[in-house]
């Protein structure tokens, strides 16, 4: 498993990513967000099991 401190996204990239979202930020301003992310991701608890993780895209409208 890699480290959470490996930070695996440019910050050209997230700009991108942003924008396809409609979301226009400057590099300082998604370095910011990538940062929040990565300490949010850094402090969550890694011991959830993906097996029960629902898929919101399968069956998103079914009960």
């Amino acid at each position: 498993m890699n480290s959470i401190l490996e930070r695996r996204v440019s910050i050209a990239h997230a700009v991108t990513i942003l924008a396809k979202g409609g979301i226009n930020a400057s590099k300082e301003e998604a370095y910011i967000i990538l940062d929040f992310l990565y300490l949010m991701a850094k402090n969550h608890p890694s011991g959830i099991d993906m097996k029960n993780v629902k898929n919101p895209k399968v069956n998103s409208n079914s009960v």
